[in-house]
């Protein structure tokens, strides 16, 4: 069992089902080895079962919802997260081709070769723990929307989760808070 603690949440993944990455530990810290700036990339990549690639983006704001600066950030439907979110995303892609250019382990090439094949599965996670209320329930399909909208051109496999409302997507795969 692999586990990693982001944003005050604890991820577990089952190794029968995973390969998982979170970068700044086990991905070799990208920031040393792609040399542009305002480069970013998600906090955890996976192979899910040999043939699914899924990148996690963990955000989390629990707590912290009567502060401006958060409020900013989650106002019209998520628009500033969701563009964030879909930028790290699209440079995770290009880290991901790049490192199996130049890193080449069986973990970079496996996932280069999945983002390069229209037949198998490439899903996003957007991994938000907000101090959930009624209002904000119902604006997560409005969310969901705009992060798909941002990121059809690569899939269209991407979910918003978080602890409360976690879904069995993933055997092997819990969350829960530190």
């Amino acid at each position: 069992m692999k586990e990693f603690i982001e944003s005050s949440i604890r991820f577990k993944f089952d190794e029968e089902y995973w390969d998982i990455c979170q970068y700044d530990v086990n991905g070799g810290d990208f920031r040393k080895n792609v040399h542009l700036s305002e480069t970013k990339a998600v906090d955890f990549i996976g192979i899910y079962n040999k043939r699914t690639l899924i990148l996690f983006e963990i955000k989390s704001f629990k707590g912290f919802g009567n502060q401006l600066s958060v409020q900013n950030r989650l106002l019209n439907s998520m628009e500033e997260l969701s563009t964030e979110v879909a930028q790290k995303v699209r440079d995770t892609v290009a880290i991901v081709a790049g490192f199996n250019r130049t890193i080449k382990t069986p973990f970079w090439q496996k996932s280069e070769e999945i983002i390069s094949n229209v037949n198998k599965q490439l899903m996003i996670i957007a991994w938000v723990e907000e101090d959930i209320t009624k209002q904000k329930k119902n604006e997560m399909s409005t969310r969901l929307m705009k992060l798909k909208q941002k990121l059809n051109w690569l899939t269209t496999d991407i979910y918003i989760e978080n602890i409360k409302e976690i879904h069995s997507i993933f055997d092997g795969f819990n969350a829960s808070s530190v």
